[in-house]
C-alpha cells in the first residue's frame, strides 16, 4: 500500500488541516492581542498564509493564489512599509528642511509635463461608418 492512499491519506489530510487551522486561529488571536504593530503585522501574514493553506485543502487553488498574491504579497508589504515609515513621527523628520527645493523641482517637472503634453500632436481619427461591420456584410 502506498502512503497517502485510503485511511493514511485521510489521516494526513486531517492532521494538516488541524495544524493549519490551529496556527491560523492562534496567529489571528495574536494579531489582536499584541501591542507592537510590527509583530502584529507579522502575525497577520501568518494568518493570511493559513487561510491560503485552508483554500488549498478545499481544492480552491485559484483563491489560494489570489490570497497569496494580493493579501500576503501586496497588502502585508504595504502595511509593514507604512508602519516602518511612520514609526518615529514624534521625533520629527529631517525632510522638512527640503520643502522649498522639492517644491521647485515639482513645479519644474509639472511645467515640463504641461509643455510636452501641449506640444504633442495627438491624431485621433474617428472611424467612418463605411469602415464598420456593415461594409463587411454581404448584401
Amino acid at each position: 500500500m502506498i502512503l497517502g492512499e485510503g485511511t493514511e491519506g485521510a489521516l494526513i489530510t486531517e492532521l494538516v488541516f488541524w495544524t493549519i487551522a490551529l496556527s491560523t486561529v492562534v496567529s489571528a488571536i495574536a494579531v489582536v492581542q499584541i501591542r507592537d504593530l510590527f509583530r502584529a503585522s507579522l502575525f497577520l501574514i501568518v494568518t493570511l498564509l493559513g487561510v491560503a493553506g485552508l483554500f488549498i485543502l478545499l481544492r480552491a487553488e485559484f483563491l489560494a493564489g489570489v490570497q497569496l498574491m494580493i493579501y500576503v504579497g501586496a497588502i502585508s508589504v504595504l502595511i509593514i512599509f507604512a508602519i516602518l515609515m511612520t514609526r518615529d513621527l514624534e521625533d520629527g523628520s529631517t525632510a522638512h528642511n527640503f520643502r522649498i527645493p522639492v517644491a521647485l523641482v515639482a513645479l519644474i517637472l509639472m511645467g515640463v509635463s504641461i509643455y510636452a503634453i501641449s506640444n504633442t500632436c495627438l491624431l485621433y481619427t474617428s472611424p467612418s461608418p463605411r469602415d464598420g461591420l456593415l461594409s463587411r456584410m454581404p448584401s
